[in-house]
């Protein structure tokens, strides 16, 4: 089956309380931001994912319902690094090697979550950051600096 668009969110509850078999999607957090994905649900239906330019995938997401059976992304916890810098100066100090590492990272009440490697591990421990593994749903933030791409009015594809 192909999943062209999500149909709404069951943890914001945006498609009301209707009862429907669910079938998990489970996805890895860099698998989220793929705009084309082939994989199998939990009770082993084939799903093909083509979503429009700039979509990504949250935990929750609809990408199909018949009625009877809704599919249901589920997005798998991962070990994670938590930082609880303790102040605004060590706050930017942090995003700022990150940023130099293109480390991708979350920031969720006052705690910084960013991917558990090496690289990482290395900055926290230079800076004198206090940081702790932990198995965590991870949602980092899409980079500003890769918008959505938006053709303009006038674009079309040209047939060889």
């Amino acid at each position: 089956m192909l999943c062209d668009r999500i149909l709404g969110n069951m943890e914001e509850g945006s498609l009301g309380n209707i009862s429907r078999t669910e079938d998990a999607l489970e996805l890895q957090w860099w698998d989220c931001w793929k705009r084309a994905i082939r994989k199998q649900t939990a009770a082993g239906r084939d799903v093909r994912i083509l979503l429009p330019i700039g979509t990504g995938l949250h935990h929750g997401d609809v990408i199909y319902d018949d009625g009877d059976t809704r599919i249901v992304v589920r997005v798998l916890p991962c070990e994670v690094l938590v930082v609880r810098p303790w102040d605004l100066e060590e706050m930017g100090v942090l995003m700022l090697e990150l940023g130099n590492l293109h480390a991708p990272a979350e920031v969720s009440a006052g705690d910084v979550l960013v991917a558990a490697d090496g690289p990482v591990e290395a900055v926290l421990v230079d800076l004198g950051l206090p940081f702790e593994a932990e198995t965590r749903r991870f949602a980092p933030r899409r980079c500003v600096g890769m918008p959505t791409f938006e053709p303009s009015a006038e674009f079309a594809a040209a047939r060889a």
